[in-house]
């Protein structure tokens, strides 16, 4: 699979070089026969499952829609004050009718990130670390104070308790996690611009909030433009605050507060 990333080989090719060393080697031999069962072996996620379509002209985003059902929904069009906006593009091709979205933008989410921190091995200790909340840092600051004054005093309560290994730690009632906007361009012979949304930690020590580990990718906004304020607002930051709202009433595990204190940012609170 990385020398298939690393020489841009196309799916057939690949599909064809499996075959070859399939036939080539001492039989009988379990070398991966397909593009197909590679993914089965790694149990690679189908990025499609995330995909959220909407209108090209910003009327509404559609109703989530398994694969298996695109083609029986090929000919759905948006329907918003008669906008006859088709949902899906269709191609023949060698292997038969495909059927894909015109407009999507995959959203990962937030619940996915905060699953993937606590299964971190590293993030239970450095969130119980004195340095997650040191004096000099963002939770001393006003804008913490005035979230722990609208959330009651729930995110700045800690206990101190005892760990297994009989060390005392503290046990962190509440933590933050950051969600923030960018844009990039992916390519350098031509302009593609890509939007995306990250969540990052702050409930850890200051050194390590930038890392990799700690920083998860909520959202993929394919582009070719990076999304205006207005298609932000009414198109791409919709799941966001759906999920929030969700997270804030039904929780994962326990109890998830959501504080949204302006436009520009929106702060998660756990």
């Amino acid at each position: 699979m990385k020398k298939k990333l690393d020489n841009k080989m196309s799916d057939a090719e690949f599909n064809e070089r499996c075959k070859y060393m399939k036939f080539v080697l001492a039989q009988p031999n379990n070398f991966p026969s397909s593009l197909h069962v590679c993914k089965q072996i790694l149990a690679v996620e189908d990025v499609w499952q995330y995909s959220i379509h909407y209108c090209p002209k910003l009327h509404k985003i559609y109703d989530k829609l398994d694969r298996s059902c695109w083609k029986h929904n090929a000919h759905e069009c948006c329907g918003v004050d008669g906008c006859m906006e088709r949902r899906f593009n269709t191609k023949q091709t060698t292997a038969g009718f495909v059927v894909y979205p015109r407009y999507y933008f995959l959203y990962f989410g937030v619940e996915r990130a905060i699953r993937h921190l606590y299964a971190n091995s590293e993030f239970p200790s450095l969130r119980a670390s004195a340095l997650a909340r040191s004096r000099d840092d963002i939770w001393s600051g006003e804008l913490v104070r005035r979230m722990d004054e609208q959330l009651g005093g729930k995110l700045l309560a800690e206990q101190s308790v005892v760990a297994r290994d009989g060390q005392k730690v503290f046990l962190r009632k509440a933590g933050l996690l950051d969600v923030g906007y960018d844009g990039a361009q992916v390519w350098q012979h031509k302009k593609h611009g890509v939007g995306f949304l990250l969540a990052r930690l702050w409930d850890v020590p200051f050194e390590v909030r930038g890392k990799e580990q700690f920083t998860h990718l909520i959202c993929l906004i394919p582009g070719p433009k990076e999304p205006d304020y207005w298609a932000l607002q009414k198109i791409f930051l919709v799941p966001l605050i759906n999920e929030l709202t969700d997270l804030a009433q039904e929780g994962i595990t326990g109890n998830i507060l959501c504080w949204i204190p302006c436009k520009s940012y929106t702060t998660l609170v756990v």
